[in-house]
This record gives structure tokens, sequence and C-alpha cells, in this order.
């Protein structure tokens, strides 16, 4: 579906008119196979995706889950995230400090860092302007490695923290991080490239935050994590909320007009005028969500064992009286 700007700029703006929602499994959990363990997904804006998972990459077609072809990469089972940079083309990284260029084709180059004992856990950005990679040394904590102009910036260790679990881009030169601290608590922060700085959030005292997205055009990110905790972030101002039941949520999104998602196993959250609100449910999902695509028309989901669901949204102008959510689970 396409929407104009400002029919964007109409549904972030006063009352948002959705006549509906219609919720489709493209995927049932396990179907992918009984080894398809999704670690990052990467979707291409059309419904489709690329994952690392436990045994290299997996492709997932819009129908089916399919093997994607790892030739050229030297440990293809040691890959920990993939990213979309364009079009069919994307950026894989791992173990043994390697990214490689990614395509439809296969592998087209591979990249080696200068520390082949580093672990490249998660990049976010646009390599050819700002973009971060998450890297860990063996018996260290991990450190942020920043990329401006092509030129890498000396790395910035994340000090107290045993592990981060999401970056997510959140204003033009910033970026939402989220993990877990060394004392056992969930970790949140907005760390600055530019001035080579971290400044933590003040965050609820949960175990850990898990998940984060972010529009950065409308300086819009949020961070989710254990016992439904939330952080919402909105052009410079934190706001701690929460979703009911305390459900453990391990994915989030935020669309295009600005609105938020969240989910946990077997459900999605949606925040309309400060307020979470469930708009699916499935008792028979119980693996964690790993990642959402999030966008006016279409939302999707993918939980860890290869599970899809997708919602499409029905815009109605007819009706300005129709409240801000009504949802149906098929």
């Amino acid at each position: 579906m396409l929407v104009s700007p400002g029919r964007l700029d109409a549904l972030a703006e006063g009352p948002t008119r959705l006549a509906g929602w219609t919720w489709l499994t493209r995927c049932h959990p396990g179907r992918g196979g009984p080894e398809l363990v999704l670690r990052h997904v990467a979707w291409d804006g059309d419904g489709r995706c690329l994952a690392a998972t436990t045994r290299g990459l997996s492709f997932w077609t819009g129908t089916e889950w399919r093997e994607a072809p790892t030739t050229g990469l030297p440990n293809a089972q040691g890959i920990r995230f993939v990213r979309r940079v364009a079009p069919g083309r994307w950026l894989v990284g791992g173990e043994g400090a390697t990214v490689a260029i990614y395509t439809t084709d296969g592998v087209k180059e591979v990249i080696h860092a200068a520390e082949p004992e580093l672990r490249l856990d998660m990049f976010h950005g646009d390599p050819a302007d700002l973009a971060v990679l998450v890297g860990t040394l063996p018996d260290q904590g991990p450190s942020l490695y920043a990329v401006v102009g092509r030129r890498w910036l000396k790395p910035l260790p994340v000090e107290g923290v045993a592990a981060l679990s999401s970056i997510a881009r959140i204003g033009d030169a910033s970026f939402l991080l989220t993990g877990r601290r060394k004392d056992g608590r969930g970790y949140a922060a907005v760390y600055s490239p530019l001035d080579w700085e971290i400044e933590p959030v003040d965050a609820p005292q949960v175990s850990a935050f898990l998940a984060s997205a972010g529009h950065p055009d409308r300086r819009v990110g949020v961070a989710v994590g254990t016992d439904g905790a939330i952080l919402w972030y909105d052009r410079g101002t934190w706001r701690v909320e929460s979703v009911e039941p305390k459900w453990h949520l391990s994915a989030a999104g935020v669309d295009a007009v600005g609105r938020g998602w969240a989910a946990g196993p077997g459900r999605i959250w949606l925040r309309g005028d400060g307020k979470w609100q469930c708009v699916w449910a499935d008792a028979s999902w119980t693996s964690p969500m790993v990642s959402m695509f999030a966008d006016v028309g279409r939302v999707m989901a993918a939980t860890a064992d290869g599970g899809i669901v997708e919602a499409r949204i029905a815009i109605d102008d007819s009706d300005e009286t129709r409240p801000f959510l009504q949802a149906t689970s098929k």
C-alpha cells in the first residue's frame, strides 16, 4: 500500500482512522525445520527477509524458509547479524571478525578486521555515512566501533555491561543501546558516535532490555525487556511504560508514522495515545519473538523457531468516529 507523505502526517496527528486489522499466519512455528533457530533477521521491505541462524543463513521467500548459500564465508554457523543496506543487499557478520557483503546471488565480498578474535554482534546505520558495529573480545565486555564518513573511530568500551542485545538509530547521530549490566539489571543508553559518548537512560529494575527500534527522522525510539518493561523515546524525552500482563518482550518496531510495537511469545502490542494495547494473541505460539517489521499498512513478526505472522491494515476515511484500534485475530 502506498501512502503519501501528507497522508502519513494525517495518520500521525489527531484521530487515527483505522478500519481494522487482518492477521494471517504465514508460517507456523517450527515449520522451518527442527534445527532452524533464528538469531537475527533483516527484512527486505516486501515481506521477505534474510536471517542469521544457528546453521548459517536462511531466506524467507514470503511462503517458505529456504537455506541461503554461504559459500565463501569462513564460518557460516558463526554469523551473528544480518543488516539490509539496499534492496536485495545485506551486510552479514559474526565470529572471526568477519563482515561480508551478501546479495540474492550469494556472498560478494568478505572483509576481515585486524583482530581475528573479535566477534561482531550487531551493525546499524549507513556504512557510507555513519554506522556502528558492536564487537566483543574474549573475556571482555562489548565495545562500539563507529564508522564516520568511511573512517573508523577509536573503539569505545561499554563499561559495566555484560552484553548488548540490540542497537537502533533514534536520531541523525544517536543510537539506542539495550542489554544487561554486569550486576544483573537491564541496561539502556544513548550512544553519540560523533561525541564519543554514551549516556545511560534511567530504567526500571528488570533483568534485561532485549530489543529496540527507532525512526530517526521522527526522533522516536523504543526499548523493550523482561516483565513487560518499555522505555519510550520521543524527541528527547523518555517515558517508562509497560504492557499488561507483564509479558517478557523480545522484539520491537516503530512504523512510518512513529507508532511503537512490541512483541513477546504469542502476543503483539501497539502503542496508541500513550497506552499499549494487545492487538494479536495466540497461546500456541510459545517461542520468543525475535524480530518485527512495521510499516503503515503492514506488520510482520518472526519467532525464534521460524514462525511468521503478518498484519494487513485497512485505512478507512469514511468513518472518523471509529476508535483508534479495532483488532481481529484469525
